[in-house]
């Protein structure tokens, strides 16, 4: 009896609790899952950086909730969803590296997870080099990427790319004066934002 206890508990466990993210996830997400209760459990044991911005978005892009958590071994944090109201919402988790977008709706009964819906956006990595040249490097994934270099008046550099899967560019700049400049990049609905001197 003990025993078919014991196999009958685990499979409601894996019935109620499925795992979400894409393949490309640094995280997991197991949704516990009953009408009476709804939460999402997110394990950021593999998150890149020193912490990780975990947010709830709802279909109008405002956060409802948003929270910085220190990464390291073990880390799961758990976020109760029973007192937000029925309808879509987005978790984001930004670290180091990117930022990873899972939509869920919630009903009455269940949490839906829509994978149409979720994305992962990886952050550039942008270096200024001895020579006046910034090099950049982005996995793009086949996104469009705007990339612009500007000081406080001017663009001096704008670019776009699209259907890559990777961008490694170097950009000149021995011709400016030496000074602060930002580099602005965009790739799907994501602005990402560098400060370098030259």
């Amino acid at each position: 009896m003990k025993k078919y206890f014991l196999t009958a508990s685990i499979l409601m466990l894996a019935l109620i609790m499925p795992t979400l993210g894409s393949a490309s996830s640094y995280f997991s997400v197991h949704v516990l899952n009953t009408p009476e209760d709804k939460k999402l459990v997110v394990n950021l044991s593999k998150m890149y950086g020193k912490q990780v911005t975990c947010s709830i978005l709802d279909e109008g892009k405002n956060v409802v909730y948003r929270e910085k958590v220190a990464t390291g071994s073990q880390i799961a944090k758990r976020y109760d969803l029973n007192a937000l109201p029925l309808g879509s919402y987005t978790l984001v988790i930004d670290d180091a590296l990117s930022v990873e977008k899972l939509g869920f709706t919630l009903t009455d009964e269940t949490i839906i997870y829509h994978s149409a819906k979720s994305q992962v956006v990886y952050k550039p990595i942008i270096k200024v080099g001895d020579n006046k040249k910034v090099s950049f490097n982005l996995l793009a994934l086949g996104k469009d990427v705007e990339i612009a270099v500007m000081d406080d008046n001017k663009t001096l550099y704008q670019k776009t790319y699209s259907d890559m899967p990777s961008i490694n560019k170097q950009i000149s700049f021995e011709d400016v004066l030496t000074g602060e400049y930002t580099v602005v990049v965009k790739v799907a609905g994501e602005t990402f934002y560098k400060t370098v001197n030259i």
